[in-house]
């Protein structure tokens, strides 16, 4: 039996009442919302420098923003990071992935998804104050 079929039994068949129905509603519709939709955004950024020291100022970079590094892998270049929630948002989670093209060119592929389904530009926001940040550490 689907979950479609399911639902319809318990609200047409009276297997509970009218307010627990209400109840049952409201929280599928919220973890609808906050849990199976997610929005994603990407984007990356080049960067003439040696990849040993592009992941150590990604690390920098994440921690300056006071973010939560949740994982980090030299050898893969895989960083993850946790962006905690606030009035706005339900918290993002952050990948940084980085590849070495050179000796000293390395490339960087950064991804922010957030808890919501609607993310109203905080995951642009995030993967633009990463690299921004990370910008300003790496220099010209």
């Amino acid at each position: 039996m689907s979950t479609a079929s399911k639902l319809r039994q318990i609200f047409q068949g009276g297997l509970i009442d009218r307010s627990a129905r209400q109840a049952v509603l409201i929280l599928w519709c919220a973890v609808l919302l906050c849990v199976a939709c997610s929005s994603r955004s990407e984007d990356g950024a080049t960067y003439y420098r040696d990849y040993d020291t592009v992941f150590r100022l990604s690390l920098s970079a994440t921690a300056a923003l006071s973010w939560e590094v949740q994982l980090a892998n030299h050898e893969s270049g895989f960083i993850q990071v946790k962006v905690p929630w606030n009035l706005s948002t339900l918290g993002s989670l952050v990948t940084i992935e980085i590849s070495r093209l050179a000796p000293t060119t390395t490339r960087l592929q950064v991804s922010s998804t957030s808890y919501q389904a609607q993310d109203w530009g905080k995951n642009s926001a995030n993967i633009r104050d990463f690299l921004e940040k990370l910008d300003s550490l790496v220099g010209p």
